[in-house]
């Protein structure tokens, strides 16, 4: 009887570490998934600022996840992008946007959803997003 319980054991034991492998190896992925895209976008020419105030914080919130929002200011295209758990906002010119698909692109992660494209944007037209500098003196 002992020795059953024993290899019973013992096949529960690799189980267990199997399934905690698997598990740390998937939540490792989704954050590198994360910070690769705020990396591209960096190397891109897009800047980041914190929301600093409790109205940008807002508006932060309220941008969609995963997606560029084009904000039209000063007859200039800026596209915005929300990193909403690192409560800051990615925001780059028509030519950083355009470095970042070429990127993304060439790398073919364009598949795995991390951003959602916008074929033909349209901006908003604004002197000032939300108390944000204006993003071309970013």
């Amino acid at each position: 009887m002992k020795k059953q319980k024993q290899l019973s054991l013992i096949g529960i034991v690799p189980a267990i570490a199997l399934i905690t492998f698997v598990s740390a190896c998937a939540t490792e992925r989704s954050g590198v998934a994360s910070s690769n895209v705020q990396s591209y976008l960096v190397q891109s020419g897009f800047k980041v600022k914190p929301a600093a105030t409790p109205p940008q914080r807002k508006r932060l919130q309220s941008l969609p996840e995963h997606q560029f929002t084009v904000v039209r200011q000063h007859g200039e295209n800026f596209y915005v992008w929300a990193d909403k758990p690192n409560n800051r906002l990615y925001c780059g010119n028509e030519q950083a946007y355009q470095n970042y698909k070429e990127s993304r692109k060439a790398r073919r992660e364009r598949e795995e959803g991390a951003i959602t494209w916008i074929e033909e944007p349209r901006g908003v037209p604004v002197t000032v997003f939300y108390g944000w500098a204006p993003f071309r003196e970013w």
